[in-house]
């Protein structure tokens, strides 16, 4: 049971009173403002006054484990802003003395002020594996506690009904050990998923992997809190308080940084089945609230969980966020010691489907293999708890990408952002599935609201792009895609994608380039292998390049039964459709991303091919044109000298061949039949099958001279053929 035990929560020096539970210093009782680190450095002074803390100690536990190029600089700038604050200074120091490459010493007289505060008593065994079930109660109270303030500070006050925005700011390990990283994640992570449920309609939670770019950040809370564009933030830190571990938690105001809660919690109870409601009713009972019904029932049922599992399952979801294939080969083994440990663990499950999606999705398995398993587990999840969200999400994913069951996919999809309007995955996912039945203005409404929740994710940024692209507007594609640049200039899937944009505006050079660049940022693809830059390097007329990748492509999939797609792709660009239809056919026996076949612009082409409208009929896709479609142009030929044709072959059409006199300009567009010029100015082209046709001023850089015997005659035939 809670014991009271007398803990510091004030101390006073001077005309100053440092106050641990608001986070906040006040000068003869007004407020003075101080940076989060600038406060964490005078507590630590504070709470051992007269003794010498040691520059290491203040690294270990204020600064990551890493940190140490950087910290020296950080270490004295915090040192100085608090010495200007408290008016000290170096060299005649009231508050804080220097000892030259050792550390600083806390030289006034402190008073502490102590509370009666529930803490729990140290057991007598098993103490680092029982702090498992308390986090997960833990979180449940720092998120009921922070809504009752956000509550009482934001949307309460004026009547204000509208929605606030808060976001949870990942928990600092500062214990010196790097192992823990997964804890202080964990503990992060469930915070964001309990506060996501606590309110939807009051408010709204910024999704981890926006928030997880702010890990061991130098910024201050007022520019996180711009970037993220939110009115809250929680920041907090994991310690090692010997020999337990303790979880510091506050809630600040973005307008103002003020401190409106503060609360630590040591992680260390026995495993007694009352001591989450004991917690909750005593925090619940100090701040005056009666929680909602939904809250307390979730705390009254939160079901005993094997410590081990619990360890093995936090590790296995940090994993599972790394975003590779050895990442999610990692998080399956974890996942499957979770499930050996706790057989009734829904969560591992779910968890488990994803790292089995992520396997297929990275081509470490192949998706005959590896959807199955992800299925089997996604519905175990659902069996054992049959609202979690990850396991709707899970199994919605693999119905519409596997089985192409798009209909019972969408059921899932919108009972998920029904359930949670927070959750930016459920958003996000379900404008993929809208895009690939071809609903792209709902699409691009649905992935706007996953964006909202997670404005800095890469990953939703780039997916927001391509709702873009999949419905034709590449201008807008375009710019999103480099906004997603500038938060990471090397993130690879948004070279990629621009890259596949760039093709469509026909801008080959610069769409060659953005694609290379993708292919080269892929960690460990050591063989350049990529599914689009075969089909890029054809269009653009690099037919050598294009043959080289498609052996790439070939001994990839006979090595991984993995990027048949991909392969047909490359035939597509060098105009062999029945290569094509022969490679989409075991596409479609290997499940290989069918279910987007409909969206991607670069089936345009053979699009009108009775092959491809019955293979999306085959998927359960609707047969009739996507939005906003650019056809081909029929092929035409254009009559003239055998001779002439010839030359104008390699001007015009390289890799063409002259027919009894011939040369055809099959895949020519006569896209820009107003800007006809004079026959004796010259003939743009931009590669094989994909030259404009058009014809430009002299001094165009684009134009491709046309000279030699007859050159004028060949010029008026391509003239008064372009132009009418």
């Amino acid at each position: 049971m809670p014991v009271s035990v007398p803990r510091p929560t004030r101390f006073s020096f001077c005309q100053f009173e440092l106050d641990l539970t608001s986070g906040e210093l006040h000068k003869d009782g007004e407020k003075v403002a101080l940076p989060p680190k600038a406060f964490e450095i005078l507590r630590a002074l504070a709470e051992r006054p007269g003794d010498v803390v040691t520059r290491d100690e203040l690294r270990a536990e204020l600064w990551a484990a890493d940190t140490f190029v950087e910290f020296d600089d950080n270490l004295n700038h915090a040192v100085n802003k608090l010495r200007q604050v408290l008016g000290d200074s170096a060299e005649n120091p009231q508050f804080i003395e220097t000892l030259p490459r050792k550390g600083y010493r806390f030289v006034a007289p402190v008073e502490a002020h102590t509370q009666a505060q529930a803490v729990v008593a140290p057991p007598e065994r098993g103490v680092f594996a029982s702090k498992y079930k308390w986090i997960a109660l833990a979180t449940l109270v720092i998120a009921s506690v922070a809504v009752y303030v956000l509550w009482n500070y934001g949307l309460k006050r004026h009547g204000q009904p509208r929605r606030s925005i808060l976001a949870v700011l990942p928990l600092d390990n500062l214990t010196g050990n790097e192992e823990l990283d997964y804890l202080s994640d964990g503990i992060t992570e469930e915070i964001i998923t309990e506060l996501g449920r606590m309110n939807p309609d009051r408010l709204g939670v910024i999704a981890r992997t926006s928030t997880s770019r702010y890990k061991k950040t130098m910024k201050t809370i007022a520019e996180m809190g711009r970037e993220l564009r939110v009115d809250y933030v929680i920041e907090g830190s994991l310690r090692q308080a010997s020999p337990r571990l303790r979880v510091t938690v506050q809630l600040i105001r973005v307008s103002d940084q003020t401190h409106l809660w503060a609360e630590a919690y040591d992680i260390d109870p026995p495993e007694a089945a009352s001591i989450h409601k004991d917690v909750a009713n005593h925090i619940a009972g100090s701040l005056g609230i009666e929680m909602s019904p939904v809250v307390r029932a979730r705390l009254e049922n939160v079901r005993p969980v094997n410590p081990e599992a619990r360890e093995a399952y936090l590790r296995g979801r940090y994993w599972l966020t790394r975003g590779t294939g050895t990442a999610a080969i990692n998080a399956r083994q974890y996942l499957e010691r979770t499930i050996e440990l706790d057989p009734n663990y829904a969560q591992a499950y779910s968890s488990l489907a994803y790292a089995y999606i992520f396997l297929g999705n990275y081509g470490v398995l192949p998706e005959t293999e590896a959807k199955p398993k992800a299925k089997e587990f996604a519905e175990k999840s659902l069996a054992l708890n049959d609202s979690l969200l990850d396991g709707r999400l899970a199994l919605a994913g693999i119905m519409a990408e596997y089985e192409w069951n798009f209909a019972g996919a969408a059921k899932l999809y919108q009972a998920a952002v029904t359930q949670d309007p927070n959750s930016a995955a459920a958003h996000q996912w379900y404008s993929a599935l809208l895009s690939e039945i071809g609903r792209s203005e709902e699409a691009i409404s649905e992935i706007r609201k996953a964006y909202e929740l997670d404005p800095i994710s890469l990953r939703v940024g780039v997916d927001f792009g391509r709702a873009y692209y999949w419905a034709r507007h590449y201008d807008a594609a375009i710019e999103q895609y480099h906004k997603v640049l500038e938060l990471d200039p090397n993130y690879s899937g948004a070279h990629s994608m621009l890259g596949l944009a760039l093709l469509e505006k026909r801008e080959y050079e610069q769409a060659v380039a953005e694609l290379q660049k993708g292919v080269a940022l892929i960690p460990g693809n050591k063989e350049g292998y990529s599914i689009w830059l075969g089909y890029a390097y054809a269009v653009a007329g690099k037919r050598n390049e294009a043959q080289s990748m498609l052996a790439t492509q070939v001994a990839h999939h006979a090595r991984t039964q993995a990027g048949a797609q991909g392969i047909a792709l490359t035939y597509v660009g060098l105009g062999d459709k029945d290569q094509a239809f022969n490679w989409l056919a075991t596409a479609y026996r290997e499940r290989d991303a069918m279910a987007m076949l409909k969206a991607y612009p670069f089936w345009d082409s053979i699009r009108s091919d009775p092959r491809f409208q019955d293979l999306l009929g085959r998927v359960g896709l609707p047969t009739d044109a996507p939005q906003q479609v650019t056809q081909r142009p029929t092929p035409t030929v254009l009559r003239g000298e055998a001779g002439a044709a010839e030359r104008l072959k390699h001007a015009v059409h390289p890799g063409g061949a002259p027919v009894d006199g011939r040369l055809s300009f099959e895949g020519l567009g006569l896209y820009e039949r107003e800007n006809c010029y004079t026959p004796t100015q010259r003939v743009w082209t931009q590669g094989p099958g994909r030259a404009s046709g058009a014809l430009v001023g002299a001094n165009d850089p684009r134009a491709v001279p046309i000279s030699g015997a007859g050159a004028e005659r060949r010029a008026r035939l391509m003239a008064g053929f372009l132009c009418g």
